[in-house]
C-alpha cells in the first residue's frame, strides 16, 4: 500500500513539475522503475514538516528525543526542498533524490547526448 501511495504522489509531482508529461501508463511505468529516485514525506505541508519527517521517520539520520530542541528542522527541510526540486503536493511531499532531472526519468533512458545516438 505504501509503494501505490508513493507513486501516484511521484506521478502527482510529475504533473506539477510538466505540465503534459505524456502517456499516463507511460509516464507510471517510468516512474514506478525509478521509484527510489524519489523522496516521499507523507503528510509533510512545509519545509519545517518536511525536516521532522527526514530525521524522525525516514531513517536517513539518527533521531534523539533527548535533543528535540536542538534540531532545526526548518533549515533542513528548506536545504532538501531547493536540492531535491521538491514540491508540496496533496499527500505531502515529494522531491528528486538522485542526481537525475525528471525529464530524464519520464524520457525512459532514451535520451541523446551530445548528438549521440
Amino acid at each position: 500500500h505504501q509503494d501505490v501511495e508513493k507513486l501516484m504522489a511521484v506521478f502527482e509531482y510529475a504533473q506539477t513539475v510538466d505540465s503534459n508529461p505524456g502517456d499516463d501508463v507511460t509516464v507510471l511505468t517510468h516512474l514506478a522503475e525509478n521509484i527510489d529516485s524519489f523522496e516521499y514525506a507523507p503528510g509533510a505541508t512545509d519545509t519545517e514538516e518536511l525536516g521532522k519527517y527526514l530525521i524522525q521517520a525516514s531513517e536517513h539520520y539518527a533521531y534523539d528525543p533527548e535533543l528535540e530542541d536542538y534540531y532545526d528542522y526548518e533549515t533542513l527541510g528548506a536545504d532538501k526542498f531547493d536540492a531535491q526540486d521538491g514540491r508540496f503536493i496533496e499527500s505531502g511531499y515529494v522531491g528528486i533524490s538522485d542526481d537525475i532531472q525528471l525529464y530524464e526519468i519520464l524520457d525512459g533512458g532514451n535520451h541523446q547526448m551530445g548528438g549521440i545516438e
